[in-house]
Formats: structure tokens, C-alpha cells, sequence
């Protein structure tokens, strides 16, 4: 299944890579790593975490922080955000909604 960011998550996610990078070389280029590998996983069966067509997903990194929320369509998922553990942004508030 193919995924595509809200331009809000894709901005969400490059400050947060260069957060990193500026903090370590090499840091931000892993944060990128583990977020492709979580969208392969959710591209493989974005069943995997709860969440059904319409619904939010989330699926956590392993090694940051930070989870990636995404709705379930028909044939695509579509990235809402890329947030901070503490960001509950995309639980029940209307910043992100399907569109």
C-alpha cells in the first residue's frame, strides 16, 4: 500500500530530523532511517497497529521518541503526523482529519 504526507507531517518530520542532526552528525540521517522503516511496515499491513479505513492509526519508532499517525484508505495510507510522544495532537482533536 502506498502512503502520502499531509504537508503538515512532512514538514513535522524534516524539523524534527534536523533537530536531531544539529544535536549529532549522522542522528537526524537515523531518525529518517527509522521512519522509512515504520512507513514500510505500514505499507506492508497498516492493519498491524489499531485502526480501520477512516480511522487513526499510530505506530511508534522504536529508537525516538516519536510515533507516525496515519488514516487507512481504500488504497493508500495518508501520513497525518510525525510528532513527539507527548504530541496528542492527532488523538481526537480535529488538527488532523481525513480528508
Amino acid at each position: 500500500m502506498n502512503h502520502e504526507f499531509l504537508p503538515e507531517a512532512r514538514g513535522e518530520f524534516g524539523e524534527a530530523a534536523l533537530y536531531y542532526e544539529t544535536r549529532e552528525a549522522g542522528l537526524g540521517v537515523r531518525f529518517r532511517s527509522e521512519v522509512a522503516h515504520v512507513l514500510e511496515r505500514i505499507a506492508a499491513d497498516p492493519f498491524l497497529w489499531p485502526g480501520t479505513i477512516g480511522r487513526l492509526a499510530k505506530s511508534k519508532l522504536s529508537r525516538f521518541p516519536y510515533y507516525v499517525a496515519y488514516f487507512i484508505r481504500t488504497e493508500t495510507t495518508l501520513i497525518a503526523n510525525v510528532a513527539h510522544g507527548t504530541d496528542n495532537r492527532a488523538i481526537g482533536g480535529n488538527d488532523f482529519l481525513p480528508l
